[in-house]
C-alpha cells in the first residue's frame, strides 16, 4: 500500500477544507483517485484523468459520495474507468448506455407483467370472438377455466407444460370433446397474440400449445354425429316456447333455419331486408348477414320463410339499439346461452314428468351430498345394476325424484364407471337417497340443430349444392372458382320444405286428418295404378 493511501479511518474522520476551499487527498493505491472534501465537510471520491470526451486537460469526475459508496468499491470503479479510458471509451458514455439498457429491461419487464393472460384474453375476445366456433364456450374456457389458472401470469411465462396440465385436468373429467376444443382455443389465442404489432412481448410464431400432440394427450377426436329425433325436435320446439322472449323465437329460428347460434343470436333489425317487410304479408324477407359476422368472413343470405318471418314479427324492436334478441332494449345482443340451455333442457325433461311418475327409478341411485340441495351445488350419482357411466353421459340431464318432488341435474364429470358428479339445475329439498328416472335425452348442443337441419334437407331430396348453401358451407372444388350463383330461390324452397316438415312433427295433424304429403302420395299411387 502506498505511503498516502486512503484508509477508512481517514475517510471517516472529521476532515474539513478551509472556508471557500476544497481539500484533495490522493489515494496511493489507484493512480488518479482522490478524496475530495468541501469546507462544509462533505466528502466524495473522484478520479482525475484525461477523459475521451475532453482529453485536452485532466479533469476530476465523481465516483460517488462517501457513505453511498465504500472505499473499496470506489477503487474498483476507478480501476474500471481507467481500463475504459485506455480503450478510448468514456465512462460517462458507458454508464449512459448501461442506464438505457437497464431502463429498457425495466420497461420490458413492466410490459411483460402488464400483458397477463387476463389482459390478452380480453383483447382477443373483443377482436375475434365473433369468428370463433362456440364463442360462448371459448369465452368460458379462456376467461373462466384457464383464467383461474393463469389470470395474473404474464402470457410469456405460460409454457407447454402449463397448457398440457390444464388439458389433462379436462381429460380426467372424462370430457374429451371439451379438451380438444379447449386446446384449439388456447392455440388460436397464442397464434393471434404472437402476430407482429400485437405488442404482448411474444416472439413471432411463439405458440406453446403447438408442442402438444392432441391425439397423444387426449385421444383421437371423434366427429360429432348427434342428430335430433322427431320426438326431440318436438320437445325442443315446445320447451323453447316456454322460455319467453327473447329466447323462445331465437331457439325456434335455429331449428327452422339451421344457422349457427350467433348468426341468429346477434342479428340486428337492419339486416332483415327488404325494408317494410314487417307490415307486408306478401314480402319474402331475408336475413342478410354481413361478412364480419360469418365464420369464413363471407356474407350470407338466409331466406326467411313465413314461419321464420312470423317469429321475427313476434319480437318488438327495442328503442335503445338495433339488436333483435336482447334484454337491454336493443343495446346489446343476448349472451348467457349456457344458462338458457339449462332452462331449456329442464323444460324438455318436465314434458315427460307424468310419464316418469308411473314408473320407479331405473338403474341409478343418487346420493345427495348437500343438505337441502340447492341450485348450483353438486351431487353424486352412483350407478347400480347394469348401467355404468360412459364418457358420452357428460352433459346429460338427470331427473331426480324424491317422493312427489323433482329436481334436475346435469352430469358434469365421470369419476368412475360407477360414479359421476352432477350440477343441480333446480333445487329440491332432500338429503336422503332418492329415485332417479334413468336418463334424459342424450346430451345435445345448439350446433347439433344445424346438423339436424342439414340431415333433414337430405331426407327431403334437396340437391346437395343447395343444402350446403342453406347452411353457408364454403364452396369446394370447381364451384369455389366458377359457381358464384347464390341460389336464393332454391334455398327459400328448401327451407320452406323443411318448415312444412318440421311443423308436421311439432304440431302433427289429428289421426282423422290425412297430412297433405300423404294425400299427394296416395293420389300419385292411384293415378299410376289406373
Amino acid at each position: 500500500m502506498g505511503k498516502h493511501a486512503l484508509t477508512d479511518r481517514k475517510v471517516n474522520s472529521s476532515l474539513k477544507a478551509p472556508k471557500g476551499k476544497r481539500l484533495m487527498l490522493p489515494d496511493g493505491v489507484v493512480p488518479g483517485m482522490w478524496l475530495r472534501v468541501t469546507d462544509a465537510g462533505s466528502k466524495s471520491y473522484v478520479l482525475v484523468a484525461r477523459f475521451p470526451l475532453n482529453p485536452k486537460h485532466p479533469t476530476p469526475r465523481s465516483l460517488g459520495e462517501v457513505g453511498a459508496i465504500t472505499l473499496a468499491d470506489a477503487r474498483d470503479k476507478a480501476r474500471a474507468w481507467l481500463e475504459l479510458i485506455q480503450r478510448g471509451i468514456d465512462p460517462r458514455e458507458q454508464e449512459a448506455r448501461q442506464r438505457a439498457e437497464e431502463e429498457r429491461k425495466r420497461a420490458e419487464e413492466a410490459e411483460r407483467k402488464a400483458n397477463t393472460w387476463a389482459v390478452v384474453v380480453v383483447d382477443y375476445l373483443q377482436r375475434r370472438a365473433s369468428k370463433l366456433a362456440k364463442a360462448g364456450e371459448a369465452k368460458s374456457v379462456l376467461q373462466g377455466e384457464m383464467g383461474k389458472r393463469w389470470s395474473d401470469r404474464p402470457i410469456t411465462d405460460i409454457t407447454s407444460d402449463d397448457i398440457g396440465a390444464a388439458i389433462l385436468a379436462i381429460v380426467d373429467r372424462k370430457a374429451p370433446y371439451h379438451a380438444h376444443n379447449s386446446l384449439i382455443w388456447i392455440s388460436g389465442l397464442f397464434k393471434w397474440a404472437a402476430q407482429p404489432g400485437r405488442g404482448y412481448g411474444l416472439k413471432e410464431g411463439f405458440n406453446p400449445a403447438k408442442a402438444i400432440d392432441a391425439k397423444t394427450l387426449i385421444g383421437r377426436r371423434k366427429p360429432r354425429d348427434r342428430v335430433l329425433s322427431d320426438a326431440e325436435l318436438s320437445d325442443v320446439w315446445h320447451a323453447a316456447g316456454e322460455l319467453g322472449q327473447p329466447y323462445a323465437p331465437l331457439v325456434r329460428l335455429l331449428v327452422l333455419t339451421g344457422q349457427r347460434r350467433d348468426e341468429i343470436g346477434e342479428a340486428s333489425w337492419p339486416e332483415i331486408q327488404p325494408a317494410g317487410w314487417r307490415d307486408n304479408p306478401k314480402a319474402e324477407p331475408s336475413l342478410v348477414i354481413p361478412p364480419e359476422r360469418m365464420k369464413m368472413e363471407a356474407g350470407h343470405i338466409v331466406p326467411l320463410v313465413p314461419a321464420a318471418a312470423d317469429l321475427f314479427r313476434s319480437i318488438t324492436a327495442g328503442e335503445g339499439g338495433d339488436f333483435v334478441f336482447t334484454t337491454t332494449d336493443g343495446e346489446k345482443h343476448v349472451d348467457g346461452f349456457s344458462k338458457m340451455k339449462d332452462r331449456l333442457d329442464v323444460l324438455m325433461m318436465r314434458r315427460h314428468e307424468s310419464e316418469a311418475r308411473a314408473r320407479p327409478g331405473q338403474s341409478l341411485a343418487v346420493s345427495i351430498t348437500t343438505q337441502r340441495a340447492a341450485k348450483g351445488k353438486t351431487v353424486k350419482l352412483v350407478a347400480t345394476g347394469h348401467a355404468p357411466f360412459k364418457e358420452t353421459d357428460v352433459g346429460r340431464i338427470v331427473g331426480i325424484r324424491h317422493g312427489e318432488s323433482w329436481g334436475y341435474c346435469r352430469v358434469t364429470e365421470i369419476t368412475s364407471p360407477k360414479q359421476a358428479e352432477a350440477r343441480i339445475l333446480t333445487a329440491f329439498g332432500s338429503a336422503a337417497p332418492s329415485d332417479v328416472w334413468a336418463w334424459g335425452p342424450t346430451h345435445w348442443e345448439f350446433h347439433d340443430l344445424r346438423r339436424t337441419v342439414r340431415t333433414r334437407l337430405s331426407g327431403l331430396k334437396v340437391e346437395q349444392h343447395v343444402r350446403e348453401r342453406v347452411i353457408s358451407h364454403s364452396r369446394k372444388g370447381v364451384e369455389k372458382n366458377y359457381d358464384w350463383h347464390e341460389y336464393q330461390d332454391e334455398k327459400r324452397d328448401a327451407l320452406q320444405q323443411w318448415a312444412h316438415k318440421l311443423l308436421s312433427i311439432v304440431e302433427p295433424a289429428p289421426a282423422t286428418v290425412t297430412p297433405i304429403d300423404q294425400a299427394r302420395s296416395a293420389r300419385g299411387r292411384k293415378a299410376r295404378a289406373s
